[in-house]
């Protein structure tokens, strides 16, 4: 197996999980604004400063589906970050794969319940892996020998293919929310803002998905409750929780000082040029924005 087969083999399944979310709605996924009656919605994810010490790809992924049809038997919104472990083979593929999969796994089901949401995510990078590996068994030239002796060694230690996940949905007049990981999100409704999943500022050992599915991708936070309109969500992977630090609400009232379009374009970009040293991750941050009934 070459580089080059692997990575064909996943960019055909990134485009075909890609293609079913827009053949049932908007999809933005890495940066982009929308709106339509029902919410506003915003994102963007960066590789972060300027000669940031983290590897030169962008390990995170950022996505947001929305219902832009009204079609009342799918959910208003599905939204989905994912920071691929930086230890791990391909981490950012595993991001990517895990983000999409899960969306479309709510898409198709919007009453699904956590456990049944990160098999989805997880099974996406149990089949890749499972595609690689039977590539890896099979006799190929020996100019290949680099890629296949790096690939068998993180295949061996179980290092590849791993990436934290925080996947959230409103449907039917309720929020669900999961956290594999410590992705930090945040809730803001009439009344009072909460921290609903905490980035971990203390150790640096996080739970993440995985294809073996073993107890390290167990979820920190599940949620599914009730949500009275107006509400605001933000979601945002450890790069932007690190930088906050431990007034996260804070972000509330930098994001409204911002306005724009796209507040969290605007807040990574102003961190990368004014905090760098405070923000030196990949970093990807959401909004959702669920509108007052009219």
């Amino acid at each position: 197996m070459s580089e080059g087969d692997a990575t064909d083999r996943y960019l055909a399944r990134i485009e075909h999980l890609i293609a079913s979310l827009r053949a049932s709605g908007r999809l933005l996924v890495g940066d982009g604004h929308a709106r339509t009656e029902a919410c506003a919605v915003a994102l963007h994810s960066s590789i972060g400063p300027e000669g940031s010490e983290k590897t030169p790809v962008n390990q995170d992924h950022g996505l947001v589906w929305i219902n832009d049809s009204a079609d009342p038997t799918k959910p208003t919104w599905i939204t989905a970050a994912a920071d691929g472990l930086t230890s791990a083979f391909w981490s950012e593929r595993a991001a990517a794969l895990a983000a999409l999969a899960a969306a479309r796994a709510i898409l198709e089901k919007p009453g699904i319940d956590a456990a049944d949401c990160l098999d989805a995510a997880r099974f996406a990078l149990a089949d890749y892996l499972d595609d690689l590996r039977e590539d890896l068994d099979a006799t190929r030239p020996a100019t290949q020998v680099p890629f296949r002796s790096t690939w068998q060694y993180m295949l061996d230690r179980g290092a590849i293919l791993q990436t934290t996940l925080t996947v959230a949905w409103e449907f039917e007049g309720r929020l669900a929310l999961v956290v594999v990981g410590d992705g930090g999100a945040l809730l803001e409704v009439e009344g009072g803002r909460e921290i609903v999943s905490a980035c971990d500022l203390e150790t640096e050992r996080v739970n993440a998905l995985n294809p073996r599915g073993d107890f390290d991708d167990e979820p920190a936070v599940v949620i599914s409750r009730p949500i009275d309109r107006p509400y605001r969500l933000a979601l945002f992977t450890d790069g932007i929780g690190r930088g906050l630090g431990v007034d996260s609400l804070a972000l509330w009232d930098r994001l409204e000082a911002l306005g724009g379009d796209n507040p969290p374009r605007s807040f990574i970009e102003a961190v990368c040029r004014d905090e760098p040293q405070s923000y030196d991750d990949n970093l990807t941050l959401i909004l959702i924005d669920a509108l007052r009934p009219r």
